[in-house]
């Protein structure tokens, strides 16, 4: 039977603590101050290289006067969010509160468990600071005589839980006098006691978060001598028992909790040399790749600073060598040896060394320091998996890692905060404080916003996305564009936005080229009530989306209506703002726009009767040189309010008005697929999508917290378009996303191609100006990758160009995202993981289509009142069996 390795309980590094000191047992003369460092967003793919180096150059700045040893720590701790922070209840519709509920409840539990905030803490080791010699010697004597055997023990014994009161007193002063050294170049605050204990009692299990208990040390000043509790000083670590010998290469833990046992696994990895060729932005920014690694990695750099004198007696050591290998090799060749030879090229070497080092005593530092990596898990397996895949990374970067085996329990400890021993020689790295500085110790990964919608995670940093912050910072676009090929998940981020917008009370219009949504009312039964879908036909719908009659629905936006309807009218007619066909359809359409009945069959009308009507003027137009371009133009305007394809946008005045007042409004529109430019029914189609476009102005134009989902069906046709054409369809976009600014509404328009955002050098008016939020996914061509890049703001670097087109570098369920801020980042995003009920409703896979259309299909026929009414009842039964499921 094999025998049963026994754990033992974790040994007592430490004296005491109190407020942020620490006093350890392994360093006589020693204790250590504890303070929590402000980190500062970083931007990984910033262009402004600038920043990046001006960052370096502060942090390096600061490092260099480091003068005493000790550790930065980077420890990523579970976010707990609050319900607040995806939410406002308050602005949740009434009907909507117990969906709402499930919502955040599942947002909460994916943060809670993928989620880290990234802690950073400073740990700097003090040397007692004299108080006054005379006063020193006096309070030795007394210590002394009144307790010579106390003092005899804890000079030879190293008695734990106590020190003296003159020691003690010194080390405080020490630590004022650090403090406020730091705090000129640091931005930091001391940990308070409850905090300190919190770290101390984490630190002993890796992995397992403690609360943080509410208590202080009272230390006892009894003899000239500072004693303290055990129980006070280590509360959280006699109930921990480790075993190093469990498994090899990790430690096992065990804590006693007051109702269960909390077991797992840790390992340590450390590195042993840095890349020989690392750039800066890059591989150099070890504290960044821990946060952007997607589990969660505990970093700890133990730095030992080595002045200008020890690197120089360091150099004459080696000059000293030389010499000797000089005299050596000249031995071994007989020839041409002399002594005298041999004694000045040392001599040489010993003045060239002298003159380096000459008035450089405070020459920057070289830091010995031992860089320590530590991943977590539940069992030996999850643990040998993170540890392999950290490792990997690592290895790609070009570092040099390693599992030291057989001093786990050695790194343990020397990864405690406040303790300071060295390790092997072989995990010893000389670095500059500008390689300290270019591990980014102080930088941390941002992405997004402080509230709003999760949307995944940037290694284990959660992203939030608030479509409200855009419109309250008018120095912001509340815009947002979505990029990427078919099939890249571009409408299901979408869906994640508009459910983010209703659920604070918004409303939405969504042009549904794809017929992508028909199914949400069934699939999403609590919204039965909240969604319109308005399904337009060629046939039955005539007029309906005519940019004229918008105007009877919101009487501020005339002026931009009579300029879109204009825009569209005259591409469609093929003229221009300058010849006779032009200057009599500007006139008639804003003649119309005037009239009681604003639409465009009055533009017909009135051209009618400017034909018939001989006494009849218009202001630049000469009757004789004008009436046969007019008859053209009237017979143009007949024949497209005839067409199938463009018969809805001229209107009679007396259609009913789209209803665009629910929450959740769906247009499809059939007959909007773009066939080749150089098809009849082209320019039809083409002025239907700016129509469309126009009744998406109106809406966010109509009201506040207002968003237009906006699909370019249209996008890879324009490429092929004449520029003229390009340009005018691109004007329609472009003044929809500028109507939604000034009005802070959202516009979010999802494209396929780079090319609709007008990115050409020097064009101050183009789309992408106007657009805040960018997603972009992976793109197909390294050219549209390019370009994507020039989207982001970021360089179009060889490593960029990679990331967007490597399935390896940016799978599925990944994209790129540029913030408010101007900051990028890879996005996770899982939304099966994060809410598998809106993921199944917003999948837009065929599989899932083809299982929408096998159960909801039949009830497509069927009026959207009765489709409703179904919903209702599907929602009513499912109720019913969640409510049954409860109570069994």
């Amino acid at each position: 039977m094999a025998k049963k390795r026994k754990q033992k309980k974790l040994k007592n590094p430490y004296k005491f603590y109190s407020g942020n000191l620490i006093v350890s047992r392994f360093k006589r003369n020693r204790a250590c101050a504890v303070y929590r460092l402000s980190a500062e967003d970083y931007d990984l793919f910033s262009t402004e290289n600038g920043d990046h180096e001006e960052k370096l150059s502060h942090l390096q700045g600061i490092l260099e006067y480091l003068e005493y040893p000790g550790q930065l720590k980077q420890i990523p701790v579970p976010v707990i969010p609050e319900a607040s922070t995806f939410l406002d209840k308050e602005k949740v519709p009434t009907g909507l509160k117990v969906f709402s509920e499930h919502r955040v409840k599942n947002m909460i539990q994916y943060v809670q468990d993928c989620s880290y905030d990234h802690k950073k803490y400073l740990v700097i080791g003090l040397t007692q600071e004299p108080i006054d010699p005379i006063k020193d010697f006096i309070s030795y004597v007394t210590e002394g005589i009144l307790n010579p055997i106390r003092t005899l023990n804890e000079i030879m014994a190293d008695v734990p839980f106590q020190a003296a009161k003159s020691e003690w007193d010194r080390f405080r002063k020490a630590e004022q006098r650090v403090f406020h050294l730091l705090q000129t170049k640091f931005r930091l605050e001391r940990v308070d006691e409850d905090e300190l204990g919190w770290l101390i009692e984490r630190s002993a299990c890796r992995g397992y978060n403690p609360e943080k208990k509410r208590h202080k040390n009272e230390l006892v000043d009894r003899y000239g001598r500072v004693m303290a509790s055990p129980n006070e000083v280590l509360p959280g670590n006699t109930d921990t028992r480790l075993s190093v010998k469990a498994v090899r290469g990790m430690i096992r833990y065990q804590k006693e909790l007051p109702d269960s046992l909390k077991e797992g696994f840790f390992s340590f990895v450390s590195v042993s040399r840095f890349p020989e060729a690392a750039y800066f932005p890059g591989a150099t920014e070890l504290f960044l790749f821990a946060q952007s690694f997607h589990r969660p990695v505990e970093v700890n750099v133990t730095f030992y600073p080595e002045g200008a004198n020890f690197n120089k007696y360091q150099l004459e050591r080696s000059s000293k060598k030389a010499k000797g290998q000089m005299k050596h090799d000249a031995k071994k060749n007989q020839e041409g040896w002399s002594p005298q030879k041999t004694r000045d090229q040392a001599l040489e070497l010993h003045e060239r060394l002298d003159q380096e080092y000459k008035g450089k005593e405070k020459a920057r530092p070289i830091f010995r320091i031992q860089v320590t990596l530590c991943v977590w898990g539940r069992s030996e397996e999850e643990v040998r998996e993170a540890r392999e895949d950290l490792m990997r990374e690592l290895n790609r970067m070009k570092y040099e890692v390693q599992i030291p085996m057989n001093i786990q329990a050695q790194l343990f400890y020397n990864t405690l905060p406040g303790v300071l021993n060295p390790v092997g020689h072989s995990y010893n790295i000389k670095a500059t404080s500008e390689w300290m500085a270019a591990m980014m110790p102080l930088a941390q990964l941002a992405l997004g916003d402080p509230k709003g919608t999760l949307l995944g995670r940037v290694g284990t940093v959660p992203v939030l996305l608030d479509t409200e912050r855009g419109p309250r910072d008018l120095s912001k676009s509340p815009s947002i564009l979505i990029l990427g090929p078919t099939g890249s998940g571009k409408s299901l981020l979408a869906n994640v936005i508009i459910i983010g917008v209703v659920l604070r009370g918004g409303k939405v219009l969504i042009t549904d080229i794809k017929d992508e949504r028909w199914a949400w009312i069934f699939e999403l039964p609590e919204l039965a009530d909240y969604i319109n879908v308005i399904t337009l036909s060629n046939e039955s719908d005539a007029g309906r989306m005519d940019p004229l009659s918008l105007i009877k629905v919101n009487p501020e936006i005339k002026e931009k209506s009579i300029e879109i309807a204009t825009r569209i009218i005259q591409f469609l007619c093929e003229c221009s703002s300058n010849d006779y066909q032009g200057i009599v359809l500007s006139y008639a359409i804003r003649h119309a726009a005037n009239s009681n009945n604003p639409c465009l069959q009055e533009v017909i009308n009135f051209i009618e009767r400017y034909l018939e009507d001989p006494e009849m003027d218009i202001p630049g137009v000469f009757r004789r040189d004008a009436e046969k371009e007019v008859r053209l133009l009237n017979a143009k305007l007949t024949h497209h309010s005839q067409h199938p394809k463009t018969r809805l946008i001229f209107g009679k005045g007396t259609e009913e008005p789209l209803d665009l007042s629910y929450p959740i409004n769906i247009l499809q529109v059939s007959g909007m697929t773009v066939p080749d430019p150089n098809h009849a029914d082209y320019r039809q189609v083409m002025a239907m999508h700016m129509a469309q476009a126009e009744l998406c102005r109106s809406f966010v134009a109509s009201a506040e917290h207002c968003l237009t989902i906006y699909e370019e069906a249209w996008s890879n046709k324009l490429k092929e378009s004449k520029k003229g054409e390009l340009n005018e369809a691109r004007a329609v976009i472009q003044e929809l996303i500028k109507t939604g600014r000034s009005f802070n509404n959202g516009v979010v328009l999802i494209s396929q191609d780079n090319d609709d955002l007008a990115l050409e050098e020097g064009d101050e008016g183009r789309i992408a100006n106007n657009i805040g939020i960018r997603f972009v996914f992976r793109q197909n061509h390294r050219e549209e990758a390019a370009k994507s890049c020039a989207v982001l703001g970021i360089e179009s670097s060889e490593e960029n160009l990679e990331l967007l087109t490597k399935e390896k570098r940016l799978p599925k369920k990944h994209f790129l995202m540029r913030d408010l801020e101007e900051r990028v980042g890879r996005v996770y995003f899982p939304l099966d993981e994060i809410d598998p009920y809106l993921y199944q409703a917003f999948d837009t896979s065929k599989n899932a289509q083809d299982r929408r259309n096998e159960k909801f299909g039949h009830l497509r026929k069927l009026p959207f009142e009765e489709q409703r009414r179904i919903a209702k009842e599907m929602a009513g039964m499912a109720h019913d069996r969640k409510l049954e499921e409860v109570l069994v």
